[in-house]
């Protein structure tokens, strides 16, 4: 990005969007890269606000983690889920509806 770079959009899946957010506004490159990230915490809503993080995925950790977890165990003991599939809501935060969250979730 320092050098003129023709990046335009970054997608951070894991190890947080901090570092990718901090360098794109240290450089002045929030009009020219798109970042779109995962997890919905204060610092990403602060990035969303200021126009570095343009989207933010809500992960929804109790469904797709505990609970997916606890439903394979339910079925291992005998237990038959109430449905096939066990749909997820996900939340996308952009600073259009950044407003409407209340952190942290």
């Amino acid at each position: 990005m320092q050098e003129g770079s023709s990046l335009s959009a970054l997608y951070i899946t894991a190890g947080g969007p901090f570092g990718a957010a901090k360098a794109i506004e240290e450089l002045g490159k929030s009009e020219n890269v798109t970042l779109v990230c995962f997890d919905l915490v204060s610092e990403t809503a602060e990035y969303i606000r200021k126009g570095v993080i343009d989207a933010s995925i809500g992960q929804n950790p109790y469904r797709q983690g505990y609970r997916s977890v606890m439903a394979v165990y339910e079925y291992l003991q005998g237990k038959k889920p109430e449905a096939e599939i066990e749909y997820v809501n996900l939340d996308i935060a952009m600073k259009e509806n950044i407003g409407s969250y209340s952190f942290p979730i």
